[in-house]
Parts: C-alpha cells; sequence; structure tokens
C-alpha cells in the first residue's frame, strides 16, 4: 500500500484572512503516532482559516516539555484561539452502547479487546447522536501532558468523531454502503442502516490483500447483495494508489469521499485530495 510520505511541516493558511478573526476562532489538534495536525476555523462562519502539520516520532510517549518542543513549531498557539479541541488517534477502542454503559470500571469493556496497557489509562466519550459510549486507553504521560499543555482543552477520541461525521454523510435510500478511513497500519470500518450504527471495527494490516479480505469479510457478514455495494474511502490514502484498481476487481463500487459544501477552505487547501484528512474535517462536522 502506498502511504502519503511524511514531512517535516506543510502548511494551508489564508494568513491574512485569520490575523482579522482569530479571536473568534477554534483551533483544532489531531495527534497521531507520528503526526500533529492543527486546523484553524471559525464555527459560527464555517470557514477554516488553515491547517498545519508537523511530523514527530511516538508522539504518545513525548514528555511535557518534549510536547511543549513540538508544539512551538506551530506559527499559532493554543492561546491565541477561542477554544482548544484536541483529538487522539489510537486504535484501541471499542463502542459500548449507552444504556449498557456503567461508567465506575471503564476498562473492563476493553479487556477483551484491548487489555490495558502498563502507564495507559482507560477513558470514555459519550457519542450522543448515536447512543454509544467510546471507550478507549491512552498513555498516561501524554494525556497528562495535554492537560497541560492545552489547559481547558475538550479532549476527545477520534472513533466517536467519526462515528458521527459518518453518520452526518450519510442520506435516505443510500446504497448498501461500507465507511472504509484509513490510517498508517490499520483502517477503521462503519456501516450505517436507517440513521444507526450497525457495525464497526479496526483492522490492521499488512498487506494490499488484506484489506480487500477484511472488506468482503464485512460485507459478508452485513450480506449485502453481490453487485448492489459499495465502498467510501476516506484517511491516508493516495489518489492514484495501486490498491484502488485491486479493490476495484472485487468490490462493486469504490468511491472517494468528498469534503462537504457546509464549510469553506482557503484556496491553498483545494490541493489536497478532499478525502485526505478526515478526521480533521470530521472535527468540523460534529462542530456544526
Amino acid at each position: 500500500m502506498q502511504i502519503q510520505p511524511a514531512t517535516l511541516s506543510r502548511k494551508y493558511i489564508n494568513r491574512e484572512s485569520l490575523e482579522q478573526n482569530k479571536h473568534r476562532c477554534d483551533v483544532w489538534y489531531t495527534v497521531y503516532p507520528d503526526a500533529i495536525h492543527q486546523l484553524i476555523a471559525d464555527k459560527k462562519e464555517k470557514e477554516v482559516y488553515g491547517l498545519t502539520v508537523v511530523s514527530a516520532e511516538k508522539l504518545f510517549e513525548k514528555s511535557l516539555s518534549e510536547l511543549q518542543s513540538i508544539l512551538a513549531a506551530f506559527e499559532y498557539a493554543p492561546g491565541d484561539f477561542s477554544n482548544t479541541h484536541v483529538v487522539a488517534v489510537d486504535p484501541r477502542y471499542t463502542f459500548v452502547p449507552d444504556a449498557l454503559f456503567e461508567s465506575q470500571q471503564p476498562e473492563g469493556y476493553l479487556d477483551l479487546i484491548q487489555p490495558k496497557a502498563k502507564w495507559n489509562s482507560v477513558h470514555y466519550d459519550r457519542i450522543s447522536a448515536l447512543q454509544l459510549v467510546d471507550v478507549y486507553q491512552m498513555s498516561d504521560l501524554f494525556f497528562g501532558a495535554a492537560r497541560l499543555v492545552f489547559p481547558g482543552a475538550n479532549v476527545r477520541h477520534y472513533a466517536g468523531i467519526l462515528a458521527e461525521a459518518f453518520l452526518k454523510t450519510t442520506v435516505k435510500n443510500q446504497p448498501e454502503r461500507l465507511f472504509v478511513h484509513f490510517q498508517e497500519k490499520g483502517m477503521d470500518i462503519f456501516r450505517y442502516d436507517n440513521g444507526k450504527l450497525v457495525y464497526h471495527n479496526y483492522f490492521p494490516f499488512e498487506a494490499d490483500t488484506d484489506i480487500v479480505y477484511f472488506i468482503l469479510s464485512v460485507a459478508e457478514v452485513m450480506q449485502f447483495k453481490s453487485n448492489q455495494w459499495e465502498v467510501m474511502l476516506s484517511g491516508n490514502l493516495a489518489s492514484d494508489n495501486s490498491l484502488l484498481a485491486l479493490m476495484k476487481k472485487y468490490i462493486p463500487q469504490v468511491l472517494l469521499l468528498k469534503r462537504q459544501d457546509l464549510w469553506q477552505v482557503p484556496a491553498l487547501m483545494r490541493e489536497i485530495p478532499e478525502h485526505q484528512y478526515f478526521i480533521e474535517s470530521a472535527g468540523l462536522l460534529c462542530a456544526s
């Protein structure tokens, strides 16, 4: 699978407009294992002013001083904006129906799937639109440092945001569809039916054939009709990827997710393929 190459920094900023309006903007920091993405937007006017990507290895293992040093690479600081949001991208999670969730011992829901690692703790976010709870584990070192570096920030896990955002992109009479979001070493698959999330899972992969196998397995479990279903792709996937050609041999319809028209984006950001950076776009959809 062709993964987008890492870079030290990418900037897509409408600086002139941002300087005039940053006092009313929110900032989102999406933290991956190897990069932090900073997205700046005005929720009220639904306008994006900039996206900056800074790469760094083993981000969830960074100390407070190391995390502060990395954030110094950004042109703008959290304190420049009205509200700060932090989204942690770590695939060690599960969803639990809200009606069955007991908050006293959330780690119990993860034990069979992702036993809690040393120096990690379990957290949870409620997904009110789906009546689910996103239960996940996170490095104590990172979680503690994030609370200090981003005081007062709204800290959330990526899976709940993806689930809510994909729900907002579904329409009535939609064909049988799987949403597939790619990360560097794995993918999240979501399936909705009549406004309800009926399937979700995270699959680690090593080869393109793994990806096709997992998608076909989910389609079989969902009992899709052999020639009337589709996959909607987003995330870390090159548009000219050989994987797409392989998928089209076995899957009736393969589509790349389009950017929502609800938000205006800087001209520089229009050069980014619309299906990429979807977790960042998901944060905006959830804020709408």
